[in-house]
């Protein structure tokens, strides 16, 4: 065998091997990591890298920074982080789509008033869609609890 056979015969291998090994996340393994999780990173840093991910073209990566960003600021309720405010509420009006704009809106939510969305539930979600759908219920209930 000459090099040009052996090259992509080896590419090929590789892709099916690693594709027949590489399983989808199982559909009950919660999303997010868990408190101590966050509490054992350089969370500057990570505020840095969620955040630049808001400017991405793809809409899945913002939601899920924007689902990571909440998560962060409920295990950090009394951290202050102006960067991912700042990114959030410039997405509430200026998202490419309703969906990042809500997304974003709930996300602010969470930033000025974080024990309004106080939502062990959301520990569990399998999803950043599953974290948004139980954010904007605790957040409602909470808005319209404050009325009366």
């Amino acid at each position: 065998m000459n090099l040009h056979t052996v090259v992509p015969a080896a590419l090929v291998t590789i892709l099916l091997v690693g594709s027949a090994s590489a399983r989808p996340p199982a559909e009950d393994q919660p999303y997010f990591s868990g408190d101590a999780r966050y509490h054992a990173v350089d969370i500057g840093a990570v505020e840095r890298n969620l955040t630049e991910n808001l400017r991405s073209e793809n809409d899945g990566v913002i939601g899920s920074s924007i689902a990571h960003l909440v998560r962060m600021k409920l295990a950090y309720r009394n951290r202050h982080f102006p960067r991912a405010e700042q990114a959030l509420r410039t997405l509430v009006t200026g998202g490419r789509t309703m969906a990042i704009r809500y997304k974003a809106y709930l996300a602010s939510a969470v930033f000025d008033e974080p024990q309004a969305a106080d939502v062990k539930e959301c520990w569990a979600c399998t999803s950043p869609d599953a974290l948004f759908a139980v954010l904007a219920a605790r957040l409602q209930a909470a808005a319209l609890s404050m009325n009366e």
